[in-house]
Order: C-alpha cells, then sequence, then structure tokens
C-alpha cells in the first residue's frame, strides 16, 4: 500500500533529545579513524572527526553516508530528511524508502549524545521509535520495518514484520533486535546491522517480486 502524500504538522519539540539538526558542515577530516569495519573510506573519515561536544547535525551526515552504504540508489532505495509519518505530527530524522512500492523500510531517530546518560530520556527515545513505528506500519505492505535510534554513534534498533506488536513479535519469533551500542562504526555494530538489514532487504525483494 502506498502511503497517503498529505500529513499533518511538524510535531512540537518534546524533551530535549531532538537537538538541531542543522548545524555547521564539518570541517577537513584530516584523521581518519583506524576499524575494522568495511565501511567506505569516508564513512571512517567523518566519525573520526565527531567528538562529544559536536552537534547532531554532524551524526547526521555520518548517519546518512552509513545508510547509504547499505541502502544505494541503485538498488531501488531513498533516504528522506525529516519525513513527515503520514497523518501525524511527528517525523522521522531519516527514513529509508523502497522506491518500488513507495513505502518506508526503515525509520532513523537521531538524538543527542549527551542525553544518553540519562536513563529515562534514553527510554523516552526508545519509546518514540517504537510510537513511530506502530503508526507507519498502518500504511505499509507486509514486509519487515526497522526502527533506528541513535544517540551520537551510539545507537539500538529492531526489525519486525510490521503486523506484529512490540509484545507479539518476541513471542512469535518475528523481531530482530540490537540493544544499545557504542561505536556504529565499530567491527561488531558493521556485522550486527548487515545482518539486521540483509534480513531486511530480502524481504523486501520478496515482496517486488511479488507485486
Amino acid at each position: 500500500m502506498h502511503l497517503p502524500s498529505e500529513s499533518s504538522e511538524d510535531r512540537n519539540a518534546v524533551l530535549h533529545i531532538v537537538r538541531d539538526l542543522r548545524g555547521d558542515a564539518i570541517g577537513a577530516l584530516d584523521h581518519p579513524l583506524a576499524s575494522s569495519s568495511d565501511y567506505p573510506d569516508v564513512v571512517l573519515e567523518v566519525a573520526a572527526n565527531l567528538s562529544h561536544g559536536r552537534p547532531s547535525s554532524d551524526y547526521l551526515i555520518l548517519w546518512e553516508l552509513i545508510l547509504q552504504h547499505w541502502f544505494p540508489q541503485d538498488q531501488g532505495y531513498q533516504i528522506q530528511h525529516e519525513w513527515k509519518l503520514p497523518h501525524s505530527s511527528s517525523c522521522s530524522t531519516l527514513a529509508v524508502f523502497d522506491q518500488h512500492s513507495n513505502t518506508p523500510v526503515l525509520l532513523l531517530q537521531l538524538c543527542a549524545l549527551e542525553d544518553f546518560d540519562d536513563i529515562q530520556t534514553r527510554a523516552t527515545a526508545e519509546a518514540f521509535s517504537e510510537e513511530d513505528f506502530h503508526h507507519v506500519a498502518q500504511y505499509c505492505s507486509s514486509g519487515p520495518l526497522c526502527a533506528l535510534t541513535a544517540m551520537g554513534q551510539r545507537w539500538m534498533a529492531f526489525q519486525r514484520f510490521d503486523a506484529l506488536t512490540g509484545r507479539e513479535a518476541p513471542q512469535l519469533s518475528g523481531e530482530r533486535r540490537v540493544q544499545w551500542m557504542d561505536d556504529a562504526i565499530s567491527e561488531l555494530s558493521y556485522d550486527l546491522l548487515r545482518s539486521l538489514l540483509v534480513d531486511l532487504k530480502e524481504g523486501v525483494r520478496v515482496l517486488r517480486l511479488n507485486h
């Protein structure tokens, strides 16, 4: 099912977890970060220039590059910025769309790194991802959908068939989940995200064949 084109107004800022995403561009990339992951050099170079005090906009650049690596345009995917959820005041920082069905397959919500150590705020960020997932799932086809929450380079994600609720999914083995990881470009993060997204893209491939 195609998503409706209209949506409601942008939501007001809730708490302080989603900070300004329109800061200055990052500076010169002079100190590449050593990593055993298979991300291209540009991803490693951007990550090497990020530090605790950098604005969220810099991490937005990093996460967009990461998503471009996994969802290239020549495979039929498109990444949208600040995508408004249909019939909602919420928006997703980044959303990956399958161009064949014009439906999202991944929602990414970027939050401020400095909020990570606040357990309540972190839990609220996770709750927003769950809420956005359930809302978007109403308008998607029956394939898997992934929601990723990032705080700087730290991230967690879950993927499930969108017809399943959060309570049903673990019981029916319909959910894949990665708990909080400290470094988005580490070898372990790369492998975990690859495992998650290879499964998701296989679901997209099957849906394309059936339509």
